[in-house]
């Protein structure tokens, strides 16, 4: 087995980066890659954390003049994206929540928290 070596894969992902002779590809070739890459990342990292920043202040704002709920948002949301990933990996539902929770009571509950009809 030999040993990892993250030059010689880079080849292999990134050719236009390689040596040509992987027998002695270094770090050092793929190193400016390597730090504009991690530089790219930081980058993203910082406007995924503004945007988060933005979308909460915006919500805050929404739900102060009273046009929107953050529970029903994350509801919606969360619906959105089950949908999606069914979507995605999509499967036959074997059963029902009646047949998983014999409690018909704690069935009805969920329903009612849910805005589903009783099953």
């Amino acid at each position: 087995l030999k040993p990892f070596n993250l030059a010689h894969s880079l080849c292999f992902v990134i050719p236009q980066f390689c040596c040509r002779k992987h027998s002695w590809c270094s770090i050092d070739m793929v190193q400016p890659l390597l730090d504009r890459l991690a530089l790219a990342v930081k980058r993203l990292s910082l406007r995924i954390e503004s945007l988060e920043y933005d979308n909460a202040l915006l919500q805050d704002h929404l739900e102060s003049a009273g046009f929107l709920k953050k529970d029903v948002l994350s509801a919606c949301t969360h619906r959105k994206r089950f949908a999606a990933a069914c979507r995605v990996s999509p499967c036959a539902w074997e059963a029902t929540l009646a047949d998983v929770l014999p409690d018909k009571k704690l069935v009805s509950l969920l329903a009612d928290f849910t805005g589903q009809p009783d099953v």
